[in-house]
């Protein structure tokens, strides 16, 4: 792996070097096009094949959509190749007993970009089409192939046909970018994941407040995992002067339920909605059709994720919590809707929740669940692991923190010719470089979503 690794750092830098010598559009494409599939050929070998059919796919699916009569025959065509590789990489064969091949990298995220990218060309009144190099490129530019951010094809092309020059400030801010996303990941995330592994490794003596305070550092883990990787895809791109979308906004600041999926995986949630909630009816039907589509978006969502029991239940209880949520919320008094200790109180509650319900993403044995669902139910045992204490407050203090000034959005997402910004900005670099150097984990280290 970390062969690979230097091999990529080193494809990368050649790539950007020639996509700024290069002022033809098209073979700038072709280049993004180019290095995209190579590196994924380093990181899944002969694997490349099912992105290729993913590929192809997409655009005859594309081209036909405005050349035939039988528009909905294609388009369905379409998306079930799209979903029969789906399955049976992911389901089929991973649940037969004598061949288990490991799940392609980015599979999932790829499909959905490749259906939401036929759904749209379905869509379209006019007869707009896109080249194989467009096409191509939308569905594997590789900052946003393993794990999103799930763009859209018009938003996307746009910044392709854009004239990218050269710019210092835009490097050296995609620098910092991704600088930030190491220091999530392999600093907060991985090290966070260390006492989330030790507590869930040996849980005979484990109480019911050390399973809550593992429920939130697992949070804070996936969070930090998940919004390192979405960073890092949106450094990349900036380094080619692509802006690929935003995937989280606080999340953990969620008032409900109902707000926490407009922050949390962003373009996720926005493609459940789109191609599947709304062409469902979305809420413009009666209350017993609305919870039943929200359900199926919630459990799609969690088979989405895995195949296991686990998932299915995270999806379930997601939807259970969202429907009640909305439901009660419609017959509040205003007082309560607009009462601030009652919405803190039940922002609180939300987000102990949220961490339970993580729980399910990280344990897949059942009857360790089971365990863990008997400890936390009964007695409450009050022998606190005071590391793990620790680490719950420094993870709430860095995000509180860096809410509360913006630092990100000041220091990281821009650059500025001004003293005092460059200094503040070199502090906050240099306290990054200090932490990757003296906290950041060891060995293989990968992305919690690449497992999805």
């Amino acid at each position: 792996m970390a062969g690979n690794f230097l091999h990529i750092i080193i494809l990368t830098g050649i790539s950007i070097a020639l996509y700024y010598s290069i002022s033809k559009m098209t073979l700038r494409n072709s280049l993004l096009l180019l290095t995209s599939l190579l590196f994924y050929y380093m990181l899944e070998g002969e694997k490349i094949a099912i992105l290729g059919i993913i590929i192809l796919t997409s655009f005859f699916t594309g081209k036909l959509l405005h050349t035939t009569h039988y528009k909905k025959y294609i388009l369905f065509s379409g998306i079930a190749i799209n979903i029969l590789l789906l399955l049976s990489h992911k389901y089929i064969l991973s649940i037969y007993p004598y061949h288990k091949p490991s799940l392609p990298i980015g599979l999932s995220f790829y499909t959905l970009q490749s259906i939401s990218y036929i759904i749209d060309m379905y869509r379209k009144k006019d007869e707009t089409t896109y080249s194989f190099v467009e096409t191509a490129t939308f569905v594997a530019f590789f900052p946003k192939l393993l794990a999103g951010p799930l763009e859209r094809i018009d938003t996307f092309i746009h910044e392709l046909k854009k004239t990218h020059s050269y710019n210092g400030k835009r490097i050296f801010t995609a620098f910092k970018i991704i600088l930030y996303a190491m220091t999530c990941k392999f600093v907060l995330a991985d090290k966070i994941g260390m006492y989330v592994d030790g507590s869930l490794s040996d849980n005979s003596s484990l109480s019911a407040i050390n399973i809550l305070i593992t429920a939130a550092l697992f949070s804070f883990q996936i969070f930090f995992d998940f919004y390192a990787y979405s960073i890092l895809a949106i450094g990349i791109a900036r380094l080619y002067g692509i802006k690929l979308s935003y995937n989280f906004n606080y999340p953990y600041f969620s008032t409900s339920f109902y707000d926490f999926w407009k922050r949390w995986n962003i373009t996720l949630t926005s493609w459940f909605r789109d191609y599947i909630y709304i062409p469902l009816g979305g809420n413009r039907v009666p209350t017993l059709r609305w919870a039943v589509n929200v359900m199926i978006v919630f459990v799609i969502s969690g088979i989405w994720h895995g195949a296991t029991f686990n998932f299915l239940l995270w999806g379930f209880l997601h939807g259970l919590f969202y429907i009640t949520e909305r439901s009660v919320y419609k017959h509040l008094p205003i007082y309560y809707k607009q009462n601030s200790l009652l919405k803190f109180l039940y922002s609180c509650i939300v987000f102990v929740l949220l961490s339970l319900l993580w729980l399910l993403f990280r344990v897949d044995n059942h009857l360790m669940l089971s365990t863990l669902s008997d400890r936390l139910f009964s007695a409450w045992w009050w022998n606190v692991n005071t590391t793990m204490i620790l680490w719950l407050i420094a993870a709430t203090s860095i995000i509180l923190i860096f809410r509360k000034y913006r630092l990100y959005e000041k220091y990281i997402f821009q650059t500025k010719d001004n003293l005092l910004f460059i200094g503040k900005e070199i502090c906050l670099i240099n306290a990054m470089i200090i932490l990757l150097l003296l906290l950041s984990t060891s060995g293989n280290s990968s992305f919690i979503y690449f497992k999805f």
